[in-house]
């Protein structure tokens, strides 16, 4: 959650262009699966930034943990169990 709130007041400051947009991508994914409700589009529009961000952070730092794998995955658990509101 310490990464959400970082990103949503904008402090850039020292990091770099690529990084940041990652963040803002992940960001925005997170706020877009953890809502209350959720319509095909959202997810469809989670799941593309999700991707562009995990991505993007593989060719970046040349790893990809296992859990990127099961974060693509969000979209059918969502469909199947509704949203992921905490």
């Amino acid at each position: 959650m310490d990464l959400v709130v970082f990103s949503s007041v904008g402090v850039f400051a020292n990091v770099p262009k690529d990084v940041e947009i990652m963040i803002r991508q992940l960001r925005e994914a997170l706020v877009l699966y953890t809502n209350r409700q959720i319509t095909e589009t959202e997810i469809n529009r989670a799941q593309t930034l999700l991707k562009l961000c995990l991505t993007a952070f593989t060719k970046k730092f040349e790893v990809s943990p296992p859990n990127f794998h099961i974060a693509m995955h969000m979209p059918e658990s969502i469909r199947m169990f509704g949203p992921a509101h905490v």
